[in-house]
């Protein structure tokens, strides 16, 4: 009976033979690391980690505008325009962080709009608060949602394009 001789195929190039990428069906039909979808990839506008920095700030948004709108009956203003304003304010700050946290990468404007809340609040506060309470919880709050939505805002803030580079 004859017998067969097996026979190595042959070696691959030494190229290929140190790549870090095998050489078989499956690497070449699927790829090795699937890449993140486009909003989550670093670019020079986006740094890594951009998505947890405005998810954080727009979280602690929410709950300050949450405090803003319980605060006049937890800390007893009366019905006063300081109430009026605590409660419109903070739903108005709640909502916009809602809509940060749904969609991070395609809202910074919201932060920028919420900002604008937190500056109106602080100045209101000395402004037009009559009660010591009503006055220093307006401005911290004020002030806290104002530096959140700036961070919010300033974390996927898009850079301006030089057509220079685009060539």
């Amino acid at each position: 009976m004859p017998t067969t001789e097996r026979r190595r195929p042959p070696a691959p190039p030494r190229a290929a033979r140190f790549s870090s990428r095998a050489t078989t069906a499956r690497a070449v039909t699927e790829p090795r690391f699937s890449r993140p979808p486009a909003e989550e990839r670093p670019t020079r506008d986006r740094p890594r980690g951009w998505r947890s920095d405005v998810v954080v700030a727009s979280a602690l948004e929410l709950l300050v505008g949450g405090w803003l709108v319980a605060a006049p009956f937890v800390l007893g203003y009366g019905w006063t325009a300081a109430t009026w304003d605590d409660v419109i304010v903070g739903a108005l700050v709640a909502v916009l962080a809602v809509g940060r946290l749904a969609r991070p990468a395609r809202s910074p404007e919201l932060s920028w709009v919420a900002t604008l809340l937190g500056l109106w609040l602080f100045t209101w506060a000395f402004w037009a608060d009559r009660g010591a309470t009503a006055m220093w919880n307006d401005a911290v709050a004020g002030g806290l949602v104002a530096v959140f939505a700036l961070v919010s805002a300033s974390a996927s803030e898009p850079a301006p394009v030089d057509p220079a580079e685009e060539r």
